[in-house]
């Protein structure tokens, strides 16, 4: 059970109170480190008060949902560093190859000099440095759990060598405009000029996008409305063997002009390089099935899929795509020229025409409806 997505839940019982978790350690090896709750002490309020004997151990806040944990102890114990530097004015975590600066109070940090932003602060607790949960997941490649029934808080480490996929946050507002856009970043490639010409790419055509978007709303001087733009990426699949996200949103204009955001990028992470849809199968072959799938889902749901099958949908699904499980996604932008489709299709399916690096993608997920 991962923490930063079930611990809500599980704790329920006890989201009211912010609790203080002594621990022990055991290394069980040289990836993975288990913290055993040994006793809970609760306060009113919401409010941690630390007895002397409990200083510097894990926090569960309430407010979040989430662990707060030590970062030198957790860190140090994991065979990372954590260090000042006083020309960066920053505390600099190091494990295993990654570099993270954050500061105090401060959601901006950089991760092996990439700007990211973080959607938890670190914070002083009783003069610790702590940081969530998600910070160790995210930042480190790590996984952590939370045992309730055994008051167990396992972090592993072994997954450290794949990509790490972060974002950096754009944001501003004034009287004529908003925006709140997140830019992906990328870090753990092979290629690390291919990983710094990708991010470098992410950071310009956003700031391009910005520019435009800002003299859009300058030249609407009449409008009553302002302009907004909300665009947010969706990790959907990372694993040892390709990465695949989306960027998300909308934009919306004075007068109802609105649109629908949906930029896909695939990586490849053996080739270090950027997929089409056709990069998952040996031959042509796949587009016919495809295309028929396509076309029976329009034509079946007509409601649900409200889109025109152009001349040029053979190139418009190469990119339009991303990979979601064990699914291809492919999503055709509606008639009315600013929202999509998306049109589910299991690997399965198309599996004979698959490359046999591609292969693991297509698992058969349902024995009732996909039998050989």
């Amino acid at each position: 059970m991962k923490l930063n997505k079930y611990v809500t839940a599980v704790l329920v019982g006890v989201i009211m109170m912010a609790a203080v978790v002594a621990f022990t350690t055991k290394i069980r090896n040289d990836y993975e480190k288990q913290f055993s709750v040994v006793e809970e002490q609760y306060t009113e309020g919401g409010t941690v008060e630390f007895e002397e004997e409990n200083s510097n151990k894990p926090v569960f806040d309430s407010a979040t949902g989430k662990f707060f944990l030590p970062l030198r102890e957790i860190i140090e114990e994991m065979g990372g560093k954590v260090e000042w530097d006083s020309e960066k004015s920053a505390v600099v975590v190091s494990l295993k190859g990654t570099e993270v600066a954050i500061k105090e109070n401060d959601n901006k940090a950089s991760i092996n000099g990439y700007s990211i932003y973080l959607d938890d602060a670190p914070r002083n607790i009783n003069g610790c440095l702590y940081v969530s949960s998600d910070f160790i997941a995210n930042n480190f490649g790590a996984i952590v759990e939370w045992d309730e029934a055994n008051k167990l808080l396992t972090i592993k480490t072994e997954i450290n060598a794949s990509p790490i996929i972060n974002v950096n946050r754009f944001e501003y507002k004034d009287s004529k405009m908003e925006y709140f856009v997140e830019v992906p970043v990328i870090t753990g490639l092979n290629d690390k000029k291919y990983e710094e010409n990708l991010n470098n790419s992410f950071v310009t055509k956003t700031m391009d996008d910005i520019k435009i978007f800002a003299r859009q709303s300058g030249l609407d001087t009449e409008a009553e409305s302002i302009y907004y733009w909300n665009e947010q990426v969706e990790v959907k699949t990372k694993d040892s063997k390709i990465i695949s996200f989306i960027s998300k949103g909308v934009k919306e204009e004075p007068g109802g002009i609105n649109a629908t955001i949906m930029k896909p990028v695939t990586i490849n992470l053996n080739t270090q390089s950027t997929m089409k849809l056709g990069d998952f199968f040996k031959n042509d072959k796949y587009k016919e099935y495809v295309l028929d799938e396509i076309n029976h889902m329009w034509v079946s749901n007509p409601e649900k899929y409200p889109v025109s099958i152009s001349e040029d949908i053979e190139t418009i699904i190469q990119d339009n795509f991303y990979v979601d499980e064990n699914d291809m996604v492919i999503f055709i932008k509606n008639k009315d020229g600013v929202t999509y489709s998306e049109f589910r299709i299991p690997f399965y399916d198309v599996r004979k025409y698959m490359k046999s690096e591609m292969q693991y993608l297509a698992k058969n997920t349902d024995d009732i409806n996909h039998k050989s």
